[in-house]
C-alpha cells in the first residue's frame, strides 16, 4: 500500500532530491543507492518510490527540473523584442551564467553522465531541452540571416561550439579550482570575464 499523501509531502520531496543531488554527485546514477538517499533524508524507501517510482524516475525528475529552469531562461530571450543577433547574444548570455550557477554537486552528475556512456544523456537531455534549444537557434539565426544582422554560418555547429566551451571551461574551473596553477588562470571572477569574452569573440564571428 501506497503511503498516505500529507501536507509534508513538499518538504519530503525537497530534501529527497537534495539528498539525491549528493548521492548521483558522489557515486553516479548507477552507483547511487536508494538505500543512502533515504538515510540522507529522513525518508524511508517507500517514500522515495511513491514520489519517484524507480532510481531513474527520481534521477529524471532531477534533471527534468534543472533542464526546464533553463529552458524557460532562454525561451524568454526568444521572445524579446531584440534583433535576432541580439537574441542571440542574450541566449548565450544566458547559457553561460546558468551553467556558471550550477553548484559543484551537479557539475560531477554531468561528468558521471559522460563517464559512465550518457545513456540518460539520450533518454533524458537530448528530447527534454537539446532539441526544443536547437528550434530556438535555428530561428534565431534564420531571422538574422534574413534580416542582414548576421552572415550565413551554420547555426548549430556556432551554438554547439559556443556550450562545448561554455561546458568545458565551467568543469575544468571546478576541477583546477584549489590548485596553484588553476588559481593562476582562473582567479576569482573568472567565470564573468569568461563569459564576456566569449560574446566578443561571437559577436565578431557572426554579424
Amino acid at each position: 500500500m501506497a503511503p498516505k499523501r500529507t501536507k509534508d509531502d513538499a518538504p519530503t520531496k525537497s530534501r529527497i532530491l537534495e539528498a539525491a543531488v549528493k548521492e548521483f554527485a558522489r557515486s553516479g546514477f548507477h552507483g547511487a543507492r536508494i538505500d543512502e538517499i533515504a538515510r540522507a533524508s529522513g525518508a524511508n524507501k517507500a517514500m522515495i518510490y511513491y514520489h519517484f517510482k524507480s532510481k531513474e524516475g527520481l534521477y529524471t525528475t532531477l534533471a527534468i527540473g534543472v533542464l526546464n529552469q533553463v529552458l524557460e531562461r532562454i525561451r524568454k530571450d526568444s521572445e524579446l523584442d531584440l534583433p535576432a543577433n541580439e537574441k542571440i547574444y542574450a541566449i548565450a548570455r544566458t547559457l553561460s551564467e546558468f551553467i556558471e550557477s550550477l553548484d559543484d554537486d551537479l557539475r560531477r552528475i554531468v561528468l558521471w553522465e559522460v563517464a559512465s556512456g550518457g545513456k540518460m544523456f539520450r533518454k533524458v537531455f537530448a528530447p527534454k531541452f537539446v532539441k526544443p534549444v536547437i528550434d530556438i537557434i535555428l530561428k534565431a539565426y534564420g531571422q538574422g540571416m534574413k534580416q542582414g544582422t548576421i552572415r550565413k554560418v551554420d547555426p548549430v555547429c556556432t551554438h554547439l561550439t559556443i556550450v562545448g566551451s561554455i561546458v568545458f571551461v565551467n568543469m575544468v574551473s571546478m576541477l583546477m579550482r584549489e590548485t596553484p596553477f588553476g588559481k593562476l588562470i582562473m582567479p576569482n571572477g573568472f567565470e564573468a570575464r569568461f563569459t564576456d569574452n566569449l560574446l566578443e569573440i561571437l559577436q565578431h564571428g557572426i554579424e
